[in-house]
Protein backbone atom coordinates (compact mmCIF):
# COMPACT_ATOMS: atom_id res chain seq x y z
CA UNK A 1 0.00 0.00 0.00
CA UNK A 2 1.46 3.29 -0.62
CA UNK A 3 2.04 5.64 2.53
CA UNK A 4 -0.10 8.31 3.75
CA UNK A 5 1.23 11.46 2.52
CA UNK A 6 0.75 15.28 3.57
CA UNK A 7 -0.90 17.14 1.08
CA UNK A 8 1.53 19.33 -0.64
CA UNK A 9 1.63 23.27 -0.34
CA UNK A 10 0.27 24.61 -3.60
CA UNK A 11 2.55 27.84 -3.02
CA UNK A 12 5.55 24.54 -3.76
CA UNK A 13 4.29 24.30 -7.19
CA UNK A 14 4.66 27.72 -8.61
CA UNK A 15 7.17 28.81 -11.27
CA UNK A 16 10.62 30.30 -10.47
CA UNK A 17 9.87 34.16 -9.52
CA UNK A 18 6.02 33.74 -8.90
CA UNK A 19 4.92 35.46 -5.59
CA UNK A 20 3.54 33.26 -2.88
CA UNK A 21 0.18 33.88 -1.96
CA UNK A 22 -1.68 34.10 1.78
CA UNK A 23 -5.00 33.98 2.95
CA UNK A 24 -6.94 37.49 3.67
CA UNK A 25 -7.78 38.24 6.67
CA UNK A 26 -11.67 38.75 6.94
CA UNK A 27 -11.30 40.27 10.17
CA UNK A 28 -8.40 43.47 9.16
CA UNK A 29 -10.81 43.35 6.12
CA UNK A 30 -14.02 44.36 8.54
CA UNK A 31 -12.06 46.47 10.55
CA UNK A 32 -10.56 48.47 7.49
CA UNK A 33 -14.92 48.62 6.51
CA UNK A 34 -15.30 50.09 10.24
CA UNK A 35 -13.01 52.76 9.85
CA UNK A 36 -14.23 53.75 6.52
CA UNK A 37 -17.88 53.84 7.75
CA UNK A 38 -16.82 56.77 10.32
CA UNK A 39 -16.64 59.12 7.44
CA UNK A 40 -20.12 58.72 7.08
CA UNK A 41 -22.23 61.75 7.47
CA UNK A 42 -23.28 61.77 10.58
CA UNK A 43 -26.90 61.97 9.98
CA UNK A 44 -26.64 58.73 8.05
CA UNK A 45 -24.84 57.35 10.72
CA UNK A 46 -27.69 57.71 13.17
CA UNK A 47 -30.36 56.72 10.34
CA UNK A 48 -28.11 53.63 10.33
CA UNK A 49 -27.83 52.86 13.89
CA UNK A 50 -31.83 52.54 14.03
CA UNK A 51 -31.59 49.81 10.84
CA UNK A 52 -32.35 46.50 11.01
CA UNK A 53 -28.81 45.95 9.35
CA UNK A 54 -27.02 48.16 11.70
CA UNK A 55 -24.20 45.71 12.10
CA UNK A 56 -23.63 45.49 8.10
CA UNK A 57 -21.64 47.96 6.17
CA UNK A 58 -22.60 47.49 2.49
CA UNK A 59 -20.01 49.80 -0.31
CA UNK A 60 -20.62 49.90 -4.16
CA UNK A 61 -17.32 50.23 -6.19
CA UNK A 62 -17.61 51.14 -10.18
CA UNK A 63 -13.84 50.98 -11.44
CA UNK A 64 -13.72 52.09 -15.49
CA UNK A 65 -10.79 51.02 -17.61
CA UNK A 66 -10.39 51.63 -21.29
CA UNK A 67 -11.92 48.13 -22.58
CA UNK A 68 -13.84 47.24 -19.52
CA UNK A 69 -16.20 48.04 -16.60
CA UNK A 70 -16.23 46.40 -12.91
CA UNK A 71 -18.72 46.86 -10.33
CA UNK A 72 -18.31 45.27 -6.91
CA UNK A 73 -20.36 44.74 -3.77
CA UNK A 74 -18.87 44.52 -0.50
CA UNK A 75 -20.13 43.44 2.29
CA UNK A 76 -18.30 44.74 5.57
CA UNK A 77 -15.22 44.96 3.36
CA UNK A 78 -15.39 41.34 2.20
CA UNK A 79 -16.80 41.03 -1.79
CA UNK A 80 -20.19 39.97 -1.98
CA UNK A 81 -20.70 40.56 -5.90
CA UNK A 82 -18.50 41.13 -8.68
CA UNK A 83 -19.17 42.21 -12.37
CA UNK A 84 -17.27 43.18 -15.74
CA UNK A 85 -18.79 44.47 -18.66
CA UNK A 86 -15.92 44.51 -21.68
CA UNK A 87 -16.51 47.92 -23.88
CA UNK A 88 -18.31 46.91 -26.95
CA UNK A 89 -19.80 43.57 -25.40
CA UNK A 90 -23.60 42.91 -26.93
CA UNK A 91 -25.68 42.76 -24.24
CA UNK A 92 -28.41 40.09 -25.75
CA UNK A 93 -30.17 39.01 -22.18
CA UNK A 94 -33.03 41.13 -22.23
CA UNK A 95 -33.36 42.54 -25.53
CA UNK A 96 -36.55 42.37 -27.16
CA UNK A 97 -36.70 41.66 -31.13
CA UNK A 98 -39.11 41.65 -33.57
CA UNK A 99 -38.46 38.43 -35.73
CA UNK A 100 -39.54 36.31 -38.07
CA UNK A 101 -40.16 32.89 -38.04
CA UNK A 102 -37.84 30.99 -39.90
CA UNK A 103 -38.46 27.24 -39.27
CA UNK A 104 -40.72 25.30 -36.65
CA UNK A 105 -38.97 21.74 -35.61
CA UNK A 106 -41.88 19.37 -34.77
CA UNK A 107 -39.43 17.10 -32.88
CA UNK A 108 -38.07 19.30 -31.12
CA UNK A 109 -41.55 21.05 -30.59
CA UNK A 110 -39.13 24.59 -31.04
CA UNK A 111 -39.00 27.35 -33.53
CA UNK A 112 -36.42 29.09 -35.03
CA UNK A 113 -36.68 33.35 -35.27
CA UNK A 114 -34.69 35.18 -37.94
CA UNK A 115 -33.78 38.06 -35.40
CA UNK A 116 -31.28 39.58 -37.58
CA UNK A 117 -27.97 38.70 -35.68
CA UNK A 118 -25.71 35.71 -37.03
CA UNK A 119 -27.71 33.10 -35.25
CA UNK A 120 -31.14 32.51 -35.37
CA UNK A 121 -32.83 32.30 -31.71
CA UNK A 122 -34.13 29.02 -30.00
CA UNK A 123 -37.95 29.36 -29.31
CA UNK A 124 -39.67 26.38 -27.61
CA UNK A 125 -43.09 25.77 -28.01
CA UNK A 126 -43.60 26.19 -24.40
CA UNK A 127 -42.40 29.50 -24.19
CA UNK A 128 -44.52 30.57 -27.14
CA UNK A 129 -47.66 29.90 -24.77
CA UNK A 130 -48.78 32.00 -22.03
CA UNK A 131 -46.81 31.86 -19.27
CA UNK A 132 -47.74 29.75 -15.43
CA UNK A 133 -47.64 32.06 -12.35
CA UNK A 134 -44.13 31.95 -10.95
CA UNK A 135 -43.50 30.63 -7.72
CA UNK A 136 -41.40 33.35 -6.61
CA UNK A 137 -44.39 35.58 -6.81
CA UNK A 138 -47.63 35.97 -4.78
CA UNK A 139 -50.53 36.90 -7.59
CA UNK A 140 -53.00 39.35 -6.05
CA UNK A 141 -54.86 40.52 -8.74
CA UNK A 142 -56.48 39.51 -12.35
CA UNK A 143 -56.14 42.29 -15.12
CA UNK A 144 -56.54 40.22 -17.89
CA UNK A 145 -58.64 41.19 -20.31
CA UNK A 146 -61.06 39.11 -22.14
CA UNK A 147 -59.14 37.65 -25.30
CA UNK A 148 -56.29 36.90 -23.02
CA UNK A 149 -58.58 34.62 -21.12
CA UNK A 150 -59.73 33.29 -24.14
CA UNK A 151 -56.24 32.36 -25.31
CA UNK A 152 -55.02 30.18 -22.39
CA UNK A 153 -58.06 28.26 -22.55
CA UNK A 154 -57.58 27.73 -25.54
CA UNK A 155 -54.19 27.25 -26.97
CA UNK A 156 -52.07 24.21 -26.22
CA UNK A 157 -48.14 23.16 -27.50
CA UNK A 158 -49.91 21.11 -30.53
CA UNK A 159 -51.58 24.84 -31.78
CA UNK A 160 -48.18 26.48 -32.47
CA UNK A 161 -47.90 25.48 -35.95
CA UNK A 162 -50.64 26.33 -36.97
CA UNK A 163 -50.99 30.11 -34.69
CA UNK A 164 -47.11 30.52 -35.76
CA UNK A 165 -46.73 29.31 -39.35
CA UNK A 166 -43.15 29.54 -40.59
CA UNK A 167 -43.04 33.35 -42.51
CA UNK A 168 -45.31 35.07 -39.78
CA UNK A 169 -43.75 38.09 -37.63
CA UNK A 170 -43.34 37.29 -33.47
CA UNK A 171 -42.08 39.42 -30.81
CA UNK A 172 -39.48 37.58 -28.73
CA UNK A 173 -37.47 38.37 -25.77
CA UNK A 174 -33.87 36.59 -24.97
CA UNK A 175 -33.51 35.14 -21.94
CA UNK A 176 -30.42 32.90 -22.28
CA UNK A 177 -27.21 34.29 -24.66
CA UNK A 178 -25.96 31.68 -27.19
CA UNK A 179 -23.26 29.17 -26.52
CA UNK A 180 -21.10 27.84 -29.28
CA UNK A 181 -22.85 26.78 -32.18
CA UNK A 182 -26.36 27.33 -30.34
CA UNK A 183 -28.76 30.74 -30.69
CA UNK A 184 -29.91 32.48 -27.96
CA UNK A 185 -32.94 31.04 -26.08
CA UNK A 186 -36.26 33.36 -26.06
CA UNK A 187 -39.66 33.43 -24.74
CA UNK A 188 -42.83 35.59 -25.85
CA UNK A 189 -43.28 36.39 -22.41
CA UNK A 190 -42.09 40.12 -22.19
CA UNK A 191 -40.82 41.68 -19.14
CA UNK A 192 -39.79 45.06 -18.88
CA UNK A 193 -37.96 45.89 -15.32
CA UNK A 194 -38.21 48.99 -13.80
CA UNK A 195 -36.48 50.29 -10.30
CA UNK A 196 -39.53 48.64 -8.26
CA UNK A 197 -41.65 46.92 -10.50
CA UNK A 198 -41.66 44.45 -13.60
CA UNK A 199 -43.95 45.24 -16.24
CA UNK A 200 -45.49 42.35 -18.33
CA UNK A 201 -47.11 43.43 -21.26
CA UNK A 202 -48.95 40.40 -22.48
CA UNK A 203 -50.00 39.33 -18.97
CA UNK A 204 -52.40 40.26 -16.70
CA UNK A 205 -51.00 38.74 -14.04
CA UNK A 206 -50.19 41.23 -10.97
CA UNK A 207 -48.27 40.22 -7.14
CA UNK A 208 -45.57 40.60 -5.16
CA UNK A 209 -42.38 39.04 -4.70
CA UNK A 210 -42.19 36.36 -2.05
CA UNK A 211 -38.47 37.80 -1.07
CA UNK A 212 -40.67 40.36 1.16
CA UNK A 213 -41.13 38.19 4.10
CA UNK A 214 -42.77 41.14 6.67
CA UNK A 215 -46.58 40.39 6.54
CA UNK A 216 -47.48 43.82 7.39
CA UNK A 217 -45.34 45.08 4.61
CA UNK A 218 -46.66 42.53 2.28
CA UNK A 219 -50.08 43.42 3.02
CA UNK A 220 -49.20 47.01 2.70
CA UNK A 221 -47.62 46.59 -0.64
CA UNK A 222 -50.71 44.63 -1.65
CA UNK A 223 -52.92 47.88 -1.07
CA UNK A 224 -50.69 49.63 -3.05
CA UNK A 225 -51.08 47.17 -6.41
CA UNK A 226 -54.46 47.24 -6.32
CA UNK A 227 -55.01 51.12 -6.52
CA UNK A 228 -51.99 51.43 -9.25
CA UNK A 229 -54.63 52.05 -12.62
CA UNK A 230 -52.20 49.48 -15.11
CA UNK A 231 -53.61 49.29 -18.36
CA UNK A 232 -56.32 45.99 -18.80
CA UNK A 233 -54.48 43.18 -20.15
CA UNK A 234 -51.01 44.01 -18.86
CA UNK A 235 -49.63 42.50 -15.52
CA UNK A 236 -47.09 44.05 -12.63
CA UNK A 237 -44.72 42.77 -9.95
CA UNK A 238 -43.42 44.43 -7.36
CA UNK A 239 -39.50 43.99 -6.57
CA UNK A 240 -38.01 43.43 -3.65
CA UNK A 241 -36.79 46.94 -3.76
CA UNK A 242 -39.78 48.19 -3.58
CA UNK A 243 -40.44 46.95 0.15
CA UNK A 244 -40.60 50.58 2.50
CA UNK A 245 -41.48 52.59 -0.40
CA UNK A 246 -44.11 54.57 -0.73
CA UNK A 247 -46.73 54.49 -3.16
CA UNK A 248 -45.88 57.69 -5.47
CA UNK A 249 -42.73 56.04 -6.15
CA UNK A 250 -44.21 52.82 -7.41
CA UNK A 251 -46.73 55.13 -10.00
CA UNK A 252 -43.73 56.89 -11.05
CA UNK A 253 -41.90 53.73 -12.02
CA UNK A 254 -45.08 52.58 -13.55
CA UNK A 255 -45.18 55.60 -15.83
CA UNK A 256 -41.52 54.99 -17.09
CA UNK A 257 -42.31 51.52 -17.81
CA UNK A 258 -45.20 52.28 -20.03
CA UNK A 259 -43.51 54.68 -21.51
CA UNK A 260 -41.10 52.77 -22.41
CA UNK A 261 -43.39 49.98 -23.61
CA UNK A 262 -45.36 52.33 -25.84
CA UNK A 263 -41.66 53.34 -27.77
CA UNK A 264 -41.45 49.56 -28.11
CA UNK A 265 -44.75 49.43 -29.33
CA UNK A 266 -44.34 52.24 -32.42
CA UNK A 267 -41.19 50.47 -33.36
CA UNK A 268 -43.51 46.90 -33.31
CA UNK A 269 -46.06 48.99 -35.44
CA UNK A 270 -43.91 50.51 -38.09
CA UNK A 271 -44.23 48.85 -41.35
CA UNK A 272 -40.68 47.75 -42.35
CA UNK A 273 -41.01 43.56 -41.83
CA UNK A 274 -37.82 43.30 -41.49
CA UNK A 275 -36.20 41.92 -38.07
CA UNK A 276 -35.01 44.71 -35.44
CA UNK A 277 -33.98 45.37 -32.07
CA UNK A 278 -36.79 47.35 -30.05
CA UNK A 279 -35.27 47.05 -26.83
CA UNK A 280 -32.14 46.49 -25.16
CA UNK A 281 -31.02 46.35 -21.68
CA UNK A 282 -28.71 49.18 -20.55
CA UNK A 283 -25.03 48.75 -19.49
CA UNK A 284 -23.33 47.63 -16.61
CA UNK A 285 -23.64 51.01 -14.59
CA UNK A 286 -27.27 51.72 -15.17
CA UNK A 287 -28.20 48.28 -13.96
CA UNK A 288 -26.26 47.95 -10.91
CA UNK A 289 -28.15 51.79 -9.87
CA UNK A 290 -31.83 50.19 -10.82
CA UNK A 291 -30.51 46.65 -9.32
CA UNK A 292 -28.51 46.56 -6.72
CA UNK A 293 -28.67 50.17 -5.29
CA UNK A 294 -30.85 50.36 -2.45
CA UNK A 295 -30.93 52.52 0.69
CA UNK A 296 -29.01 49.17 2.21
CA UNK A 297 -25.82 50.43 0.70
CA UNK A 298 -23.82 53.16 2.27
CA UNK A 299 -21.41 54.47 0.16
CA UNK A 300 -20.60 54.43 -3.48
CA UNK A 301 -16.50 54.88 -4.53
CA UNK A 302 -16.74 55.51 -8.76
CA UNK A 303 -13.15 56.29 -10.07
CA UNK A 304 -14.50 58.26 -13.22
CA UNK A 305 -15.85 61.75 -13.88
CA UNK A 306 -18.68 60.75 -16.86
CA UNK A 307 -19.70 57.45 -14.61
CA UNK A 308 -19.88 59.37 -11.74
CA UNK A 309 -22.51 61.80 -13.52
CA UNK A 310 -24.45 59.37 -14.64
CA UNK A 311 -24.82 57.77 -11.50
CA UNK A 312 -25.86 61.01 -10.18
CA UNK A 313 -28.63 61.44 -12.86
CA UNK A 314 -29.93 57.66 -12.28
CA UNK A 315 -30.21 58.10 -8.85
CA UNK A 316 -31.86 61.39 -9.45
CA UNK A 317 -34.38 59.48 -11.17
CA UNK A 318 -34.97 56.50 -9.15
CA UNK A 319 -34.49 57.79 -5.49
CA UNK A 320 -36.91 57.97 -3.29
CA UNK A 321 -35.51 60.58 -0.81
CA UNK A 322 -33.39 64.49 -1.96
CA UNK A 323 -29.51 64.03 -1.30
CA UNK A 324 -28.38 65.85 1.12
CA UNK A 325 -24.39 66.27 -0.57
CA UNK A 326 -22.32 64.46 -3.29
CA UNK A 327 -19.04 65.32 -4.64
CA UNK A 328 -16.56 64.96 -7.29
CA UNK A 329 -12.89 65.57 -5.88
CA UNK A 330 -10.21 65.12 -7.97
CA UNK A 331 -7.14 63.59 -6.15
CA UNK A 332 -3.17 63.61 -7.31
CA UNK A 333 -3.16 59.75 -6.41
CA UNK A 334 -5.06 57.35 -8.78
CA UNK A 335 -4.94 55.01 -5.48
CA UNK A 336 -6.53 57.25 -2.96
CA UNK A 337 -9.95 58.60 -3.06
CA UNK A 338 -11.63 61.40 -1.26
CA UNK A 339 -14.65 60.92 0.68
CA UNK A 340 -17.24 63.82 1.13
CA UNK A 341 -20.39 64.73 2.60
CA UNK A 342 -21.99 67.87 3.28
CA UNK A 343 -19.73 69.95 1.98
CA UNK A 344 -16.83 68.57 3.91
CA UNK A 345 -14.27 66.48 2.75
CA UNK A 346 -11.67 63.83 4.47
CA UNK A 347 -8.79 62.19 2.55
CA UNK A 348 -9.31 58.35 3.02
CA UNK A 349 -5.58 57.19 3.06
CA UNK A 350 -2.31 58.90 4.30
CA UNK A 351 -1.12 59.10 0.54
CA UNK A 352 -4.01 61.48 -0.50
CA UNK A 353 -2.93 63.51 2.56
CA UNK A 354 1.32 63.74 1.50
CA UNK A 355 0.41 64.18 -2.05
CA UNK A 356 -1.84 67.33 -1.24
CA UNK A 357 0.91 68.57 1.04
CA UNK A 358 3.19 68.25 -1.82
CA UNK A 359 1.21 70.09 -3.85
CA UNK A 360 1.03 72.49 -1.38
CA UNK A 361 4.69 73.50 -1.12
CA UNK A 362 5.88 72.77 -4.61
CA UNK A 363 6.25 75.61 -7.05
CA UNK A 364 5.59 72.74 -9.93
CA UNK A 365 2.46 71.82 -11.41
CA UNK A 366 1.47 67.87 -10.16
CA UNK A 367 1.24 65.83 -13.33
CA UNK A 368 -2.85 65.13 -13.52
CA UNK A 369 -3.90 61.21 -12.86
CA UNK A 370 -7.21 59.93 -12.78
CA UNK A 371 -10.23 61.57 -10.71
CA UNK A 372 -11.88 59.41 -7.82
CA UNK A 373 -15.53 60.12 -6.39
CA UNK A 374 -17.41 59.04 -3.31
CA UNK A 375 -21.37 59.29 -2.87
CA UNK A 376 -23.14 58.62 0.16
CA UNK A 377 -25.17 55.91 -1.22
CA UNK A 378 -29.35 56.36 -0.96
CA UNK A 379 -28.38 60.23 -0.17
CA UNK A 380 -27.09 61.04 -3.71
CA UNK A 381 -29.90 63.14 -6.26
CA UNK A 382 -29.43 64.96 -9.67
CA UNK A 383 -27.23 67.88 -9.00
CA UNK A 384 -25.56 70.27 -10.78
CA UNK A 385 -21.62 70.83 -10.83
CA UNK A 386 -20.16 73.48 -9.35
CA UNK A 387 -16.60 74.00 -9.67
CA UNK A 388 -14.44 75.31 -6.21
CA UNK A 389 -10.97 76.31 -6.00
CA UNK A 390 -8.88 76.79 -2.43
CA UNK A 391 -5.99 79.05 -2.62
CA UNK A 392 -2.65 77.45 -1.30
CA UNK A 393 -1.87 78.94 2.40
CA UNK A 394 -0.18 81.93 2.18
CA UNK A 395 3.68 82.42 3.03
CA UNK A 396 5.72 85.42 3.72
CA UNK A 397 7.03 85.07 -0.53
CA UNK A 398 4.17 84.39 -2.51
CA UNK A 399 5.09 82.40 -5.84
CA UNK A 400 3.08 83.24 -9.03
CA UNK A 401 3.81 79.60 -10.52
CA UNK A 402 2.10 77.94 -7.19
CA UNK A 403 -0.49 75.98 -8.34
CA UNK A 404 -4.46 75.63 -6.57
CA UNK A 405 -5.69 72.23 -5.67
CA UNK A 406 -8.85 71.34 -7.87
CA UNK A 407 -11.81 69.82 -7.28
CA UNK A 408 -15.69 69.67 -8.29
CA UNK A 409 -18.05 69.80 -5.69
CA UNK A 410 -22.29 69.22 -6.18
CA UNK A 411 -24.23 70.72 -3.80
CA UNK A 412 -27.40 69.26 -1.81
CA UNK A 413 -30.58 69.62 -3.98
CA UNK A 414 -34.07 69.61 -2.84
CA UNK A 415 -36.76 68.04 -4.40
Amino acid sequence: MPENTEPEDINDELPEGGEQTSPIDQRQLADEAAKRRKELPLLQRIVKHFSKDRAVYRELVINAETLEKRVALLTNGVLDKFEIEHKGENRMVGAIFKGRVQNLEGGLKAAFVDIGQPKNAFLHYWDMLPAANDSQVEFIRDNESAEQKQRKARYQAKDIPQLFPAGSDIVIQVVKDQIGTKGPRSTTNIALPGRYLVLMPFSGACGVSRKIEESSERERLKDILRSLTIPEGMGVIIRTAGEGKQARWFVRDLHMLLKRWQAIVEKINAPDRRPVLLYQEPGLIERTVRDFLTEEVDRILVDNPEDFKLVQDLVGEVSPRPARASSFTRTPSRSSSAITSNARSSSSSSAASRSRAAARSSSTRPRPSRPSTSIPAATAARTEPRTATSSPRPTSRPSPRRPARSSYATSAASS
